[in-house]
């Protein structure tokens, strides 16, 4: 039951818990004491909105593919990446490159300025490839429509495409 309402929490950017009780079949109580209990065991991590970064005037994103000096420590330099404010994710992965991060920016000049003037900058990052995103298909468990994001059922495949095609994240 627990994985049926983790779930169902995953991708709501507003989380209406009787429909979910409904949904797995338990009372409002009882769901409420598990979510806590998910809570509490560390499966539930947090809650967050989703972001419209275009409206809020960041035109520009990538994936930074960061080559590091093992010798350096890989773990110390990423966190060094994860605290920068305008990188959003950090994953360290198998193979090349060593490390991958997503970040989002106001425009290309400004990206590349950020590249060269914090991420290349930091001791034992030793080359950044940075991958522009043309378009999202889905983020965060939300397909991404034609005009903002609609909400994909995790157990409705037929919908796939239902909203037309991606946008992109750079007009022009």
């Amino acid at each position: 039951m627990d994985k049926e309402i983790a779930e169902a929490l995953k991708g709501r950017e507003k989380i209406n818990l009787s429909k979910i009780a409904g949904k797995v079949n338990v009372s409002l109580s009882t769901l409420h004491d598990r979510v806590k209990s998910l809570e509490r065991k560390g499966v539930i991590i947090g809650y967050t909105a989703v972001l419209e970064k275009e409206k809020l005037g960041f035109g520009a994103a990538a994936l930074l593919m960061l080559n590091v000096n093992s010798e350096k420590g890989v773990e110390g330099i990423a966190k060094k990446i994860a605290s920068i404010p305008e990188i959003e994710d950090v994953y360290e992965v198998g193979g090349e490159p060593d490390l991958v991060a997503t970040v989002w920016a106001p425009s290309l000049e400004e990206l590349r300025e950020f590249i060269n003037d914090k991420v290349s900058k930091i001791d034992g990052v030793e080359d950044v490839t940075p991958l522009m995103l043309l378009r999202v298909y889905k983020k965060a468990g939300f397909q991404v429509a034609q005009r903002g994001l609609a909400r994909r059922s995790s157990n409705d495949e037929s919908n796939q495409g239902r909203f037309g095609g991606p946008r992109p994240l750079c007009a022009g």
